[in-house]
């Protein structure tokens, strides 16, 4: 649609208006005429702005509202609604207009406003969507093109807001009094607040029935009303949840639930946190555990085959503050998980607490042998590894060989890997010569997303003898063997 300023104004000193069209609000320059024609296009400067605008896009609540629009510029423009299912939304120059045509405005020049006042959305089960266009136009009405700006507007269905950080109540074991938790509530609708145990109760706040809260008749906008909740005093020893149920009358509207948590009497209480833990580096750590109890003395005991589990303190007071317990454990140098626990107990009390732990074991050269086929100057050793679990990298794998009687002629070999096996061909060797050998790989430990420095774990060793030049005289002792297990 093309509107004409010269069909809704008459230009003299300045800019009077004496006609207006529906749904538009217009601006142009009160005493400066800049150059407007097409040839000046690209010296439009022209935006439009308004407190919670995202890019092109607006969402408001679901009430009755006025939102004002800052349109900056030099030019004259026009506001319309191009898109708008139902008509809930209108362009109006006056906060107060009930009518969509501005009376008596004032076009200016340099920042001007309109307004885009909306109908409450009724509809609880979907949001509802207009398009708000707002362009710049020569002194003559024509659209100066490329520079026009698109408001998406976005009224959220009809809500039921509830007001209260992270939908959990943490309380105490005592009973609440001058800091009773204060709930907040905003709807345009009628809601109920219930509780689904007796030890809480709704204090009602103003404009409250009892537990139910209706709106005024005739009121169309949205009304925020606060409660609090009052909480009984918890003589049990467990914890205990309520839940408070926030409803309202309208259907299609999912119930707001609020958890309730209190925690059991301190004169009964004995807990240990957490009650599990991480299972731990080959390489030892440390972990620390918060005890409170406030019944009795405590007792903290390492149940393990070995002594490689260090408790500190090893016993406490009761006291209703948790007390810290740093529980150290030495490095693994197995070849094998190993499993303990921790017990922790009230003095003189029949009740415990155990958390179990495991540690892995750092990566372990489990078998070496020589392959068939050697020769009077080259053997092939062969070696299985183990790791405990995917944290630990191999890197590089290898052996070292030396005459027995000869250790300045020491030599490194690199090797390759296989699954779980790697091999080594130990070559260059002198015929009928006792030699020593052994295995050798290097892993690195990726811990927290971090690798560790890399590490060298080391074979038994191997003791054997190369054959002369006519392939007689050799000997693999009983660790090495000429039919060995198959390499992958």
């Amino acid at each position: 649609m093309k509107y004409h300023i010269s069909d809704m104004c008459k230009v003299v000193a300045g800019c009077a208006v004496t006609a207006l069209l529906a749904a538009v609000t217009a601006g142009c320059a009160d005493n400066v005429q800049p150059d407007l024609s097409a040839e000046s296009a690209s010296n439009i400067i022209f935006s439009v702005s308004t407190y919670g605008l995202d890019n092109d896009e607006l969402t408001i609540g679901s009430a009755q509202s006025v939102t004002v629009f800052e349109v900056s510029g030099n030019t004259c423009w026009i506001a319309e609604v191009t898109e708008c299912d139902g008509g809930w939304c209108r362009i109006v120059y006056d906060r107060n207009a009930d009518d969509v045509i501005p009376v008596d405005g004032e076009i200016y020049t340099g920042p001007g406003t309109f307004i885009a006042r909306t109908a409450p959305n009724r509809n609880p089960e979907i949001d509802r969507y207009c398009l708000i266009t707002v362009y710049p136009v020569e002194k003559d009405g024509t659209p100066i093109p490329d520079h026009s700006v698109e408001i998406h507007l976005i009224q959220e269905r009809r809500s039921l807001d509830v007001d209260y950080e992270d939908d959990e109540i943490i309380s105490a074991w005592g009973t609440i009094t001058a800091s009773e938790p204060i709930v907040t509530v905003t709807a345009d609708q009628a809601w109920t607040v219930t509780s689904s145990e007796p030890w809480v109760t709704v204090v009602p706040g103003n404009g409250m029935n009892g537990d139910t809260f209706t709106p005024s008749p005739g009121d169309k906008d949205e009304t925020t009303v606060s409660f609090r909740l009052r909480v009984d005093e918890n003589p049990n020893i467990s914890i205990r949840t309520c839940e408070v149920i926030l409803s309202s009358p309208v259907k299609a509207f999912t119930p707001t639930r609020l958890r309730v948590v209190q925690y059991g009497s301190p004169e009964a209480s004995f807990s240990v946190t957490p009650g599990s833990v991480p299972e731990f580096s080959p390489t030892g750590g440390e972990f620390t555990f918060m005890v409170c109890s406030s019944r009795k003395d405590w007792t903290a005991t390492a149940i393990t085959s070995g002594d490689w589990i260090h408790i500190s303190p090893s016993s406490g007071q009761a006291s209703i503050e948790p007390v810290p317990v740093t529980v150290k454990i030495d490095p693994n140098s197995e070849s094998q998980w190993r499993e303990a626990g921790v017990v922790f107990a009230l003095v003189g009390d029949t009740e415990k607490i155990l958390v179990q732990m495991t540690q892995a074991f750092l990566p372990v050269i489990s078998e070496v042998w020589i392959a068939g086929g050697w020769t009077s100057t080259q053997v092939q050793l062969c070696s299985y590894y183990q790791c405990p679990n995917s944290f630990f990298t191999p890197i590089a794998c290898g052996a070292i060989c030396q005459p027995v009687t000869d250790g300045s002629k020491e030599k490194i070999y690199s090797g390759t890997f296989g699954n779980n096996t790697f091999t080594v061909d130990v070559n260059d060797l002198e015929p009928n010569t006792d030699y020593v050998v052994r295995a050798y790989m290097e892993y690195k430990y990726t811990n927290d997303g971090v690798d560790s420095t890399s590490e060298r774990i080391y074979s038994t060793e191997i003791r054997f003898r190369t054959p002369d030049l006519n392939g007689e005289g050799g000997i693999i002792p009983e660790n090495g063997n000429n039919n060995p297990p198959a390499i992958n």
